[in-house]
């Protein structure tokens, strides 16, 4: 993407975006590594997304920056011309720049990947905490209704003060589109590995020992895997004999493009096999959704951190033993489209402590041959979990599954509904 910065009218002498023309700020050089530099000043004092500044330290010109991420209290920069090295040792002085087009291969060379917030506030010293009142307001706002007042005491047409707003409000929209084109494809990765001891089946009293595994990334791009396998010990419905069996579990999300900032599209797959000695009570259950439109309702309320809404036509394959007797088995298999409609939505509490996880997916069979829908073969699932943090790397996670599937009776020969209720012990990483 051709970054297209918006020149200052010349009818406005002496002004620049963000910072008022000798309205310098000293800060303090907190990072600087890889054609970035982190600093000690931010929103707090009118710094927003897409300034253009001169670097001096020492009376020396060092480079030119320009700012990608805003904190209330601390900035991320890229550099995108160095004159000089800069030094940890003094301060540095930021003098406002008029925005301008950057050159091609400046902007070929320039480092615009964003650190993770967490790791970027970790370098102020005050912690940030995300404001849930209305009667906050954000530094940026106050910048433009500053930067407006200031711009008065040389001109009195109304045009050219909404000139300005419109010039910044331009700026940090094309800054934030080309950082956002010049981001990894998935970042912000997540690993959870967690192990239950002790998990309960509704279906067949069964207990298990099960592992679990998950790698997700930021809801900006999304993408989420997750493997299980359990261990259990099994007692059979039809005959009353107990079984050693184990069961594998996968599932997959991948937003592949976003049509706005509420809409993407996605693809969407799961896997489960159980194995009960050399029998295959489940030999396989695949849900593959090639292409699925997704609605993600952005700004919902504290405590909620997400709600999103989806839809994805999917190809369902069931193959099955089904027990005949003791010890004979029939191989049964169907194939099908569904129509997989999937709600989820989360929420935080007690200072991000407890996070609450629910999704729900209803999944009615089109009928072969006609347009209808077989609601007497609906799959109804729902997952739901809680989360609490002891710290950063260590939690405890209760997980209750539920699922409706009447293809169960005729394929595995047991219940159509069934209920897991699983307690697990998770270690927590960051990539």
């Amino acid at each position: 993407m051709i970054l297209k910065i918006v020149m200052m009218l010349t009818l406005i002498p002496s002004i620049a975006l963000g910072l008022v023309r000798g309205e310098n700020i000293e800060v303090n050089v907190l990072n600087l590594a890889d054609k970035q530099m982190v600093v000690s000043r931010g929103g707090a004092d009118a710094i927003f997304r897409g300034e253009f500044v001169r670097i001096m330290q020492e009376g020396r010109f060092k480079g030119r920056a320009i700012a990608i991420q805003v904190l209330p209290d601390v900035s991320q920069w890229a550099l995108y011309y160095q004159y000089e090295p800069i030094s940890y040792a003094f301060p540095i002085l930021l003098k406002p720049s008029a925005p301008h087009e950057l050159p091609a291969e400046d902007r070929e060379q320039m480092n615009l990947v964003l650190m993770d917030t967490k790791r970027l506030q970790g370098f102020a010293k005050t912690q940030y905490v995300r404001p849930e009142d209305d009667t906050y307001k954000d530094p940026e706002e106050e910048r433009y209704t500053k930067q407006l007042k200031e711009t008065s005491r040389y001109t009195e047409v109304d045009g050219e003060k909404t000139a300005i707003k419109e010039a910044q409000d331009r700026i940090t929209a094309e800054i934030d589109g080309f950082v956002d084109d010049s981001q990894p494809l998935f970042s912000g990765w997540k690993i959870k590995a967690g192990l239950s001891p002790a998990s309960f089946r509704r279906v067949g009293g069964e207990r298990n020992i099960s592992f679990k595994t998950e790698a997700t990334t930021s809801r900006l791009r999304e993408l989420s895997f997750d493997y299980q396998i359990e261990s259990r010990k099994y007692r059979d419905q039809l005959s009353g004999q107990s079984f050693n069996f184990q069961e594998h579990k996968a599932n997959l999300n991948i937003d592949l493009l976003k049509l706005s900032d509420k809409s993407s599209i996605f693809s969407y797959a799961t896997f489960e096999k159980r194995q009960q000695g050399e029998a295959y009570p489940l030999r396989a259950h695949i849900n593959v959704g090639p292409i699925g439109l997704k609605y993600d309702f952005i700004g919902v309320a504290a405590p909620w951190t997400y709600v999103d809404l989806s839809y994805v036509p999917t190809f369902d394959y069931q193959k099955s033993d089904f027990p005949l007797s003791n010890s004979t088995f029939e191989t049964r298999s169907q194939v099908g489209l569904r129509h997989t409609f999937r709600l989820r939505a989360a929420s935080e509490h007690y200072d991000k402590k407890l996070t609450l996880k629910y999704e729900f997916l209803l999944r009615p069979m089109q009928q072969t041959g006609s347009l209808g829908i077989d609601t007497s073969m609906t799959h109804i699932s729902s997952v739901l979990s809680t989360d609490w943090k002891f710290n950063e790397y260590f939690s405890i996670s209760y997980v209750n599954d539920f699922s409706r599937d009447p293809r169960r009776r005729e394929l595995q020969g047991i219940s159509a509904t069934d209920m897991i209720h699983s307690l697990y012990f998770n270690f927590n990483s960051s990539l």
